[in-house]
């Protein structure tokens, strides 16, 4: 049984990591898998839109479970965009004006909605904090900052506000009786 853990946790797991990292050696592989990979998360993301879409069109958006993650498992999925939508704000603050700036925006604006979608609490947490800081770190200008930070609350906040499964959802967060992990 321990043997069997410890293969589990640090040989099966990380493997594909580890493979990756052997087989990649420019930066120009690196950038090419990351751009797959951006790729699919976002045709997923289309997706759960999609399956958003479709229960407001049927009408039933009140009636049942309001996590959308597409062909994915919301906890994995949520995992998987609080790891690239504080990638794809770095990336975008860094990069100077252009059109894969515009990309890299408009990937972390369905993202960002990608993520409400899912219903997974610890990574909007996740998110938030990690947003902040790079906003925090990234942004030069203070006052652009402050600027930044209060659309980004406000956006947030009133989405929260007028959805209210999504209000029920972030009230449950402290909550015992509601954690699933």
């Amino acid at each position: 049984e321990g043997i069997k853990e410890f293969f589990n946790s640090y040989v099966y797991r990380p493997l594909p990591l580890l493979v990756i990292i052997g087989i990649l050696r420019k930066q120009k592989e690196c950038i090419m898998v990351f751009s797959c990979m951006i790729v699919s998360l976002l045709a997923n993301e289309i997706w759960a839109l999609a399956e958003f879409t479709k229960a407001i069109v049927n009408g039933t958006l009140y009636a049942g479970n309001m996590r959308f993650s597409g062909n994915l498992h919301p906890v994995h999925y949520g995992g998987v965009l609080s790891g690239l939508v504080p990638a794809l704000l770095a990336l975008g603050v860094n990069m100077s004006s252009g059109k894969y700036r515009n990309l890299v925006f408009f990937s972390y604006v369905i993202s960002c909605v990608a993520l409400i979608l899912s219903g997974t609490r610890a990574a909007w947490i996740a998110v938030g904090i990690m947003s902040i800081l790079i906003v925090v770190l990234y942004i030069k200008n203070k006052m652009k900052l402050l600027s930044v930070l209060g659309v980004a609350i406000c956006l947030a906040g009133s989405v929260f506000v007028f959805v209210p499964q999504l209000s029920n959802r972030l009230s449950t967060i402290t909550d015992m009786n509601y954690q699933s992990n």
